[in-house]
Parts: C-alpha cells; sequence; structure tokens
C-alpha cells in the first residue's frame, strides 16, 4: 500500500515536472520511507496521547531513535510487520514501565541501560543488505554507535538517579535499541552461516 502510494506520488511529480523521470524511482523510495515513518510516528503517538504518556513516548523515543540511526537494527520485511513490531514492543514497555513501581523500574532499568550499552559497544553495528556500507563507513558509523551508546547511557543512569519516574522510559528506549540491534545481528550471523 505504501509502495503504491509512493510510486504513484512519484510519477505525479515526474508529470508535473518537479523532478526528472531519472529521479523517479530514488523519490518513490524516499517518499515510501516517509510515509512508513509517518505511520509509525501517528501509531505511537496516538496511543501516547491516548494514554496519557506523551513525554514519556518522547523519553523512549529519543535514544531508539539516535541509536538506530547510527547501529542499525531489526528490519522487518513489510511497513505493517514494521509498524505493528514496534508499536507492540513500545505498548508492551509502556505497560512495563506503568505497572513496575518506580524503586523497581529504577533499579531493572539501571541494569538495562548497562545491558544495553554492553549490546552496542559490543556489537557497534549491524548493516542492512539493503545498504551497504564500503569499510570506511562501517567502521565510522561504529564508532559513533559506541560513542552515542555511551553517551546515553550515562545520561540514562544519571537521569535514574536524579529523575527515575520519567528516566525510566529514557533507558527503555536504550534497551529497545539495543535489543533490535542485536536482534538484527543474530539474524546477519545466522543468514551468513547458511550461505557458507
Amino acid at each position: 500500500m505504501l509502495h503504491t502510494m509512493a510510486k504513484r506520488l512519484a510519477c505525479l511529480f515526474v508529470s508535473r515536472e518537479i523532478i526528472p523521470e531519472s529521479q523517479k524511482d530514488v523519490s518513490a523510495y524516499g517518499l515510501e520511507l516517509i510515509f512508513s515513518t509517518l505511520l509509525n510516528g501517528v501509531l505511537v503517538f496516538t496511543f501516547a496521547i491516548g494514554f496519557g504518556l506523551f513525554l514519556e513516548t518522547v523519553l523512549t523515543l529519543i535514544p531508539f531513535m539516535l541509536i538506530r540511526s547510527k547501529a542499525g537494527g531489526y528490519h522487518a520485511k513489510t511497513h505493517v510487520g514494521c509498524a505493528s513490531g514496534f508499536l507492540f514492543v513500545y505498548l508492551i514497555g509502556m505497560a512495563a514501565m506503568s505497572y513496575i513501581p518506580t524503586e523497581s523500574a529504577t533499579i531493572i532499568m539501571g541494569i538495562m541501560v548497562i545491558v544495553s550499552a554492553a549490546i552496542v559497544l559490543i556489537i557497534g553495528l549491524a548493516p542492512h543488505k539493503n545498504r551497504p556500507l564500503s569499510r570506511r563507513e562501517f567502521w565510522k558509523f561504529r564508532f559513533q554507535a559506541r560513542c552515542l551508546a555511551s553517551t546515553l547511557s550515562l545520561i540514562g543512569l544519571v537521569g535514574l538517579y536524579i529523575w527515575p519516574a520519567l528516566f525510566i522510559y529514557f533507558s527503555l528506549g536504550l534497551f529497545i535499541a539495543a535489543g533490535s540491534l542485536l536482534t538484527a545481528w543474530m539474524i546477519n550471523k545466522r543468514e551468513r552461516g547458511i550461505r557458507k
């Protein structure tokens, strides 16, 4: 559905001479990514506003998106799979943080921040087959992901000490990003093993 919408809009742009014919496929792909991101955002923020967890959701998404932008992570095969998978993880995480007493959640999330940092520091990066990286890009993104994970983990640990009721959500975002990275890394490792 999103693919079809993006392709049609790209064709419209070509017919209106907004973009050249040679850029149609690239534009369609970019539009598809924008539509997918908007779909995920609308779904998550609809639930966030509905449950009164807007600030908590923003705090969860900041480290998640930052880590994902540098380290990568699991990619579903379809946009619907991506949206429903992230929404499922988001809802489970929010429910857990809402029902676990703050004192317990603070201890649990402190441990999860350390585990998350360790995962990103060890793995560093899980490139996707649709976005091949040069050797230089690989090392650059890996270094940036590790620096980012270290910084965000430090912010998370300090935040858990200063303002635990909110920073359990920040820590949740780190944990979800690290879990996504670990999942992608295991899938990549399995696929490389199958090809050998």
